[in-house]
């Protein structure tokens, strides 16, 4: 007997603050903290049995693609210091993520078809000013979209595992594919305004 086994887990979480025009956010005795991130676990994981004649086969997708984003079209908002992050919480601890795809193939014989195990994460974080918004800070005003570097190492979000493994032979690797990325995005439009108050009138 053989099998065909494919998995695929995905995971398209949406954190999202937006205010349209005419909202108001205003802290007159304190800072305005506003932060969107998402943490996400996402695993896939095969097993198949090729058979004596080497058919089957396995693959295994796990993929993290969340989406973070503030928006500020036409609002205002005004405190002592003011923190839109975007793929960051208020402590600056950026998105939590972990991929994980594992594909095994067992088999009796020599030239089965390869195991295929793909790991992805990809987080898009922005932030959008626009539409004449008024972000007034008696203090500071800090704009943050995560940028830390997730190439490799002890920073590494994506893990994939692909090993066919042959009766009487040394296991096989499969086909692994990584990817490990971060998109993102400032943007204040024309019309809108960032003003630290306190400094404006020294």
């Amino acid at each position: 007997s053989s099998d065909l086994a494919n998995s695929t887990v995905t995971n398209k979480a949406k954190s999202s603050i937006s205010a349209a025009s005419g909202s108001q956010i205003i802290n007159d005795s304190g800072d305005v903290i506003i932060t969107a991130k998402s943490d996400g676990t996402v695993s896939s994981s095969t097993s198949a049995l090729a058979g004596a004649l080497g058919f089957g086969n396995a693959s295994s997708s796990a993929i993290n693609n969340p989406f973070n984003t503030i928006s500020l079209d036409g609002a205002t908002v005004k405190g002592q210091t003011i923190k839109l992050w975007s793929g960051l919480d208020a402590a600056g601890v950026p998105n939590i993520l972990t991929s994980v795809a594992d594909s095994q193939m067992n088999s009796g014989v020599i030239g089965v078809p390869v195991p295929i195990a793909t790991a992805t994460s990809q987080d898009t974080n922005s932030i959008s000013i626009t539409n004449n918004a008024q972000i007034l800070a008696r203090g500071n005003v800090e704009l943050k979209a995560q940028t830390k570097d997730w190439s490799g190492g002890a920073t590494k979000r994506s893990f994939a595992d692909a090993t066919a493994y042959i009766l009487a032979a040394v296991p096989i690797n499969g086909t692994e594919n990584i990817t490990d990325s971060t998109t993102n995005t400032i943007t204040i439009d024309g019309s809108s305004n960032l003003v630290e108050i306190g400094r404006a009138h020294v």
